[in-house]
Formats: structure tokens, sequence, C-alpha cells
């Protein structure tokens, strides 16, 4: 009974819509019912239009526009990754190197698994333990096989104009070993003292081109500028490039813009990460690609307690040895194709080939073969995607104040007087008049003073509060 009319009196004196008539006992019982119903469904309404409105916030607070307004557009080219593919010559001399003449051949392959080492090791699981002595350090073995970039690459141009390649060609540590990455965000300059090349390209510079030569076979990846070569990088943003031809590589940019206001969205809500928002400890840069080299690492580590030579460090990781090696290729298919929880990129843009050409390149007598590598855009960009927010926080307040006052008739102010009504509802309360001064007495005690606006009350509660005093 008490909590009735506890009810009673916040139904009366509370301002949202159709309460009052409930709990009126001078109206028929039928009626009390009718509005009884009108309340319930009215409250059930505003409930589904409320999580209708969070839902969209939630889940759906993102959409793309395309965008073709290009006049003034600067678009950024790609990054590309060269990295040296294996040769016999390179590791006989290389094993020569570390292990002498006397050499068993068969240590051979044991360095080719170390120095291009793909994600197994035949070696370390068949030989290592019972035919060769696979000692030393696998870096030290990598290091001294491979290339460095001097070797490996030379006579660059862009948009036709020459530069030092290893100025811009800097090392990238990638699943594929060391190999050698331009316009990567992920690399770090080795002389700050020389200015790097702006590849930005726009209706002044013209669609870019790259060319440059490289001493042997080699592995060239595309990719965004965040992002890093992968062991099951897509198939259409490689290349095999094989000495003494030459290749020529012609696509299109598509890149992807954001709205100012993307950024205070949540990351579950735009489902990606800003490159500066990286949460990696591989690479600068945050990318999807740098996240699955990195989730590989921390599979690596929990199933054999090491990561491989070639892989960036990450705290608390060593290094394997063959037998961790040994170990690795055990799980290699499950550690290529396991599922990783990754995040896009916000800015990642994508890339669509023209054409991928590759032709036999002839050489003057005594000529080493040597590959000619073309990479250029067909065109500059005519359309571009645009990520934007069309559902800020305040739509959302917007949406739910509206569905509160349009099933409700109710506001902010009308939830917390029904709020502040359960609370005094012991209460006894005094009104003294003066001029607009309300001093409001709780239980004897001194709750405060509110201007207020003058309320009509009812002469048997009046009465009431004056017998109570």
């Amino acid at each position: 009974m008490k909590l009735f009319a506890a009810l009673e009196a916040v139904f009366d004196s509370g301002s949202i819509h159709g309460l009052s008539h409930i709990t009126n006992r001078s109206k028929h019982p039928a009626e009390r019912c009718f509005w009884l119903l009108v309340c319930l469904f009215a409250w059930l309404m505003t409930y589904a239009t409320m999580k209708a409105n969070w839902d969209r916030y939630e889940h759906n607070a993102v959409s793309f526009l395309l965008e073709t307004d290009y006049i003034r557009w600067n678009s950024p080219f790609p990054a590309f990754s060269i990295c040296e593919k294996d040769t016999q010559s390179k590791i006989s001399e290389a094993a020569k190197e570390i292990y002498g003449p006397d050499r068993n051949l068969n240590i051979e392959i044991f360095v080719r698994d170390i120095a291009f080492f793909d994600g197994t090791c035949g070696t370390c699981r068949d030989k290592c333990r019972y035919l060769l002595n696979c000692t030393g350090d696998l870096e030290y073995i990598a290091k001294t096989t491979r290339k460095t970039c001097q070797d490996l690459i030379h006579d660059c141009e862009w948009l036709g104009q020459p530069f030092d390649c290893c100025s811009e060609f800097l090392p990238l540590q990638t699943e594929h070993g060391p190999c050698f990455s331009i316009n990567s965000a992920n690399t770090e300059r080795l002389n700050n003292s020389v200015a790097p090349l702006d590849f930005i390209v726009n209706r002044t510079t013209g669609p870019g081109k790259l060319t440059f030569m490289t001493d042997g076979d080699v592995y060239l990846f595309r990719h965004s500028p965040e992002d890093v070569p992968m062991i099951n990088h897509p198939p259409w943003e490689r290349a095999t490039i094989n000495s003494g031809s030459e290749f020529k590589w012609s696509f299109y940019v598509r890149e992807i813009v954001n709205d100012a206001e993307l950024i205070m969205l949540r990351l579950e809500q735009r489902k990606c990460r800003f490159p500066d928002e990286n949460n990696l400890q591989s690479y600068r840069a945050y990318s999807y690609s740098g996240c699955l080299v990195e989730s590989r690492s921390k599979k690596q580590l929990q199933l054999c307690g090491c990561i491989d030579h070639f892989r960036p460090k990450i705290n608390g990781a060593k290094s394997c040895d063959s037998d961790g090696l040994s170990c690795l290729t055990e799980y290699s298919d499950e550690l290529r194709n396991a599922r990783y929880e990754c995040l896009d990129s916000c800015v990642e843009p994508e890339y669509d080939t023209v054409f991928k050409k590759n032709w036999f390149r002839p050489r003057a007598g005594g000529e080493k073969p040597m590959v000619k590598i073309h990479l250029e855009l067909a065109d500059l960009p005519n359309l571009r995607f645009r990520r934007i927010v069309v559902r800020t926080m305040l739509d959302l307040v917007v949406g739910m104040g509206g569905a509160f006052g349009l099933f409700l008739g109710a506001s902010l102010l009308s939830t917390l007087e029904i709020l502040f009504s359960f609370h005094v509802s012991r209460a006894v309360v005094v009104l003294f008049v003066v001029g607009s001064v309300r001093v409001i007495l709780w239980d004897g005690f001194l709750v405060g003073q509110m201007i207020v606006a003058f309320k009509t009350v009812s002469s048997a509660r009046c009465m009431s509060v004056e017998n109570d005093l």
C-alpha cells in the first residue's frame, strides 16, 4: 500500500503524460485500464526506438561516399619493397666464407634455409640433429649471405630524375627477411642530411613513374606506405622477377580519406585504426599487415617459445636456434593459415593492376644479367572513397530525446522530477513563499534553496502539511 501511495503521488505530480490518468480514483476502472495499456505501449515503443537508435550509432555510425572532384588532389604513390631471391652461387660463397672450403656440401642447404627462411627449415628438422653441425649465429648467416642495398639496387629514377637508390630504398625487417622499401612509413632514414623525395602525384607532376635496376633475382611487393610484405601477401600485389628480364607494372590507385570526426568514434564503431594509433611493437605505423606479422610472432612464441630470426623483435622474445626453427616448421601451416584479430587501417588505399609485363632484356656481350623495373601509374586518380560519420553522439542524443518526447511527452527534467519524487515521497515538505525563494525541509534537514516557479498545490495536501506541522 505504501508503494502504491508513493506511485500515486509521483504520477499525480509528474509531468509525463498519461500516468496521472492511471492513479486518478475519480475515473472509471475501465478508463484507468485503458490508459495503463496506452502507457505500456508508449513505453515499449520508446524502448524499441531508443534501442534502434543505439544500435545504429554503435554498429552503423560510418558510411562511404565516392568523390570525383579530383582536380586539386595530391595522391600518394604506393610503397614498393624489394626482397632478394635465393641464388645458388651466392649461397655457395657464403657457406664457404662461414664454414670454410672443407665444409660438408649439405651445409649449403642449411645456409639457404636460414638466409632465405620462408617459414620452414627442412634441414633443421631432418639433418641438423643427426648429419650436420648446425651451430652458429643464424642472423650472421643471413646477413653474410644476403646482399646489401648497394649491391642489389642501382640506377634509380623518379619522374625521370635520377636519385641515390639507397637514400630512398631503406632496410625493412619482414617475414621474408631484410628487404628494402621505398616510400614506407615503417623505415628509418640512415642519413638525415639528405632530404627525402616527395612521392606525391598531382596535375603538376603527372602520373608517377619509378624505374630502377636490380642485380639478381628479386621479389617485388606493392603495398600502401603503412603496410609491410608478409608471407601470405596477396599474389596480385607481388611479382617474381628473374635476372636478365625487364618488368613493367602499370596500375591505378583509389585513396580512402576520412572525416575529421572519425577519430572521435571508438575503434569498435569505425572498425579501423589510424596509423598513429599504433599498438604494435614491431613497426612504427599501424597497418593490417603489420598486425598480422606481429600476431604471427606472438603465435610462434606461444607454440615454440621463440620467434624466427627475420622478425622484428617483440618484448620478451628470443630468436630461435635450429631446434626452434624445426619446431616452427612443424607448425608452419597453422602459423600461416591461422585467423588473427586485426583491424583494417583507416587510410589503406586500393590498387588495381592495369597490366604486368615481363620480357627478356637483351644485353651486350659480357654484361651481367640485370633486371630493369618500371613502376607507373596509368593515370592520375579521378575518384576516391571518403569515410564519413553519419551518426555522432549528438545524433544519438537527439534521436533518443525525440523518442522520449514523442511517445511519453517527457524530457530530462521530467525524468529527474520522478527520481527526485521517489526520494522525497516520505519527506515533509514546507514551502515558504518569500518572493520566489522556496526553502525545502526534508525530515527537518535543510536540503537547499531553489528558485522555482510557483505550483498550485491541492487544498487537501495543504491541510495535510499544516496538520503535520
